[in-house]
């Protein structure tokens, strides 16, 4: 194929919004730099706009085989208007030449070995494949900082840990995955706790922190300066109420004054890893790293598999070898927005354990719990997994909603149907529930719409006549976060703009930019008034003056009150996106899902919205069954 027939090809690609106009200029600025390879020009812009889309490589085995799936294409059954697809250039293209241009071009490099905008090389599972070298980069930082530190071999009291865990876990010997994975955290410099909802990973870390201050208060005589950290401000504010509640009940329970001690060292202050990393909103270079290192012994970062690439390789530079890193997250939800699945990568395979023997021996022994299973053990059990603990048991109450997660996670798709086809008949107070409607402006959306934000709504109402402006703001922000719609799309029918839109006409304020009651979502960091992406506020009109600000509950509970002219990057947020979602737990969510294929409709989303409901979910659409041929493939 002719470059200038290529590059009219992503012309009408931009235009029809199959792909963004960074992913055309970039192949363009390789063809200015003298490119004259369709197959370099063509891989380019394939790997930038896979960065787009949360991928960091494009597999060279994908790129010949399944290219249009590397692409934001319309549904099979909508009309491409006759443009070219993906297949179609790949078909004209001699797929011979792929890596003999990519290693002849002086825009790529074999390895890594030069700075090339281009990167071709054998990936972590020994395939060819292509990245951008500034993510190639990233991934190599990572890496190469992850073996380091699991080199490092912690000196730990194995006696005195041993009598800490029956201490914080009682004298039981059965198995218990959380006291293992604390076992686990100690020995090890870097390690990961991965668990789906309610396995107790902030339960869980607790008592690992108060493990490693009481190994610190014994053997160093002080304490360890530990930081606790979350992508974004919703996570960082759920995980000190969570660490708060956590600690509170473990210090009601032990009478060890050793341990007491311990748990008085255990910090609930958290904050964002850009604050963490001082990270300047301008330039998006961070004041801590490698030439200014963090002064901190023990890191914890929750929510981790939302970070990506570029924050996880700027925390690990701006961590000493020395200091501990522990990572909890699921490794079943979605991975972050921006490029790179850090945790899934370090935790793949974990649900089958992988611990090499002479490990799993070991983490017995401390723990003084019973042997770790056959079926976990592994002769040739990756290192990496020597690293990582999965928790294994669900203490929620609601059983149809983590049976409908793990139908989702395991693509089981009897047991999806059947919970599906028993939510269809469900009573009013079921835990799993279902709405078809045809469109948005059905009436059984509007009805099941008011039904769900009416407690909020009510509390609204009440505001008029409190005395305590604060704590009505609290019990509105509260309400608010009772019931939660989600959307799998930003746009189209079934988009989380169309969704807002129709809520808005519901109410009646459609004509209204700020009005009393309207729920926003920061879209954007901002340092100046200290707000992060994701911070939910509801816009309140003062009762006596009339004017309107809006209320955001801080890290520390206080409300935070901004007036609407200051707020630049918000939008309204009766519905957000799944993505946007993750950090967050509601008591009903409503995961709304289009009616038709999508790239970004996959099982780690329909997971990841399904767990963020804690009482109920309620599953939205025209036809539920477009969630069937996603339980078969695993997209990420």
């Amino acid at each position: 194929m002719p470059v200038n027939q290529l590059f009219e090809c992503l012309k009408q690609w931009q235009q029809h919004g199959w792909i963004r106009a960074l992913d055309k200029v970039f192949a363009e600025f390789l063809y200015n730099q003298g490119e004259q390879s369709p197959w370099v020009l063509f891989s380019a812009f394939v790997c930038s706009h896979q960065v787009g889309r949360g991928y960091t490589e494009v597999s060279v085995k994908d790129l010949l085989e399944q290219p249009n799936a590397l692409l934001n294409l319309p549904p099979e059954y909508q009309p491409h208007d006759g443009l070219l697809t993906p297949a179609d250039i790949v078909a004209q293209l001699n797929p011979a030449e792929l890596e003999r241009a990519l290693t002849a071009s002086v825009n790529v490099s074999h390895n890594g070995t030069s700075a090339a905008p281009l990167v071709f090389y054998l990936n972590r599972h020994d395939q060819s494949g292509i990245a951008l070298y500034r993510f190639w980069r990233y991934e190599a930082i990572i890496s190469d900082s992850l073996q380091q530190r699991m080199a490092v071999v912690p000196s730990v009291d194995e006696s005195l840990l041993k009598q800490t865990l029956e201490t914080l876990f009682g004298a039981e010997k059965a198995l218990n995955w959380q006291r293992l994975a604390c076992a686990n955290s100690v020995l090890h410099n870097f390690s990961v706790i991965t668990g789906g909802p309610g396995t107790g990973k902030t339960h869980t870390v607790v008592r690992l922190l108060a493990a490693l201050q009481r190994q610190a208060l014994e053997h160093a005589d002080q304490p360890l300066r530990v930081a606790l950290a979350a992508p974004t401000g919703k996570a960082a504010a759920r995980l000190r109420e969570s660490i708060i509640k956590a600690r509170g009940e473990l210090t009601q329970q032990v009478t060890d004054s050793a341990i007491q001690r311990a748990l008085e060292q255990v910090p609930s202050d958290s904050q964002t890893l850009h604050r963490l990393l001082a990270v300047n909103p301008q330039s998006r270079r961070p004041n801590y790293h490698s030439e200014n290192p963090l002064r901190y012994d023990v890191i914890v970062v929750d929510e981790a598999s939302m970070v990506d690439s570029e924050m996880m390789q700027a925390l690990l530079q701006a961590t000493a070898i020395s200091a501990r890193v522990i990572l909890l997250g699921d490794k079943d939800q979605l991975a972050s927005v921006e490029a790179g699945a850090v945790l899934g990568n370090l935790c793949e395979q974990a649900e089958d354990g992988h611990y090499q023997p002479e490990h799993a021996a070991r983490l017995a022994a401390v723990a003084d719990s019973t042997a770790i299973p056959l079926a976990y053990q592994d002769n040739h059990g990756p290192q990496r997994l020597q690293h990582v603990a999965m928790l294994r048991k669900s203490y929620r109450s609601e059983k149809d909603i983590l049976a409908l997660a793990k139908a989702v996670n395991q693509g089981d798709l009897a047991n999806w149907r059947s919970l599906v086809g028993s939510a269809e008949k469900a009573t009013a107070d079921a835990q799993v529930q279902t709405l078809i409607v045809k469109t948005l402006q059905d009436h059984a959306f509007q009805q099941f719409v008011k039904q769900g934000f009416s407690p909020f709504w009510t509390a609204l109402n009440q505001m008029d006549g409190a005395t305590d402006t604060d704590a009505a703001v609290k019990e509105v922000l509260e309400r608010f976060s009772d019931f939660q719609l989600l959307t799998a799309l930003r746009k189209g029918e079934w988009g989380v703009a169309a969704v807002n839109q129709r809520i808005t006409e519901i109410i009646g304020a459609s004509r209204q930019s700020w009005y009393h009651g309207r729920p926003i979502m920061v879209t954007q960091n901002d340092y100046g008034l200290k707000l992060s992406n994701g911070d939910i506020g509801i816009a309140i009109r003062d009762h006596k003056s009339g004017r309107l600000r809006v209320a955001f509950a801080s890290i520390d509970k206080h409300i935070k009150w901004v007036l609407p002219s200051r707020l630049v990057h918000v939008e309204t947020a009766y519905a957000m996106t799944v993505h946007k979602s993750q950090g967050s737990e509601f008591a009903h969510a409503a995961l709304i899902l289009p009616d038709y294929p999508s790239p970004v409709l996959n099982r780690e989303l329909i997971y990841t919205g399904i767990t963020r409901a804690k009482q109920r979910v309620s599953l939205v659409g025209r036809n539920l069954r477009i969630v069937e041929p996603l339980l078969q493939s695993r997209n990420r």
